[in-house]
């Protein structure tokens, strides 16, 4: 191979891992704020089982 095909390859597979890290980096975002909806919704129905409970008593 010469050096310009294997300055080509590496330049490639640079580009590949810093697109990878993006992507991964963007996954962990959209998964930390998928907890955020979780939790929100938990606090909703537990307020609301709060609420029902209050009522009844």
């Amino acid at each position: 191979m010469s050096t310009a095909q294997n300055q080509a390859m590496s330049t490639t597979g640079y580009a590949y891992a810093s697109i990878s890290n993006l992507v991964r980096r963007e996954a962990f975002v959209m998964a930390f704020n998928d907890c955020f909806y979780f939790i929100g919704i938990a606090l909703l129905l537990s307020g609301i089982a709060i609420l029902d409970l209050s009522v009844n008593l």
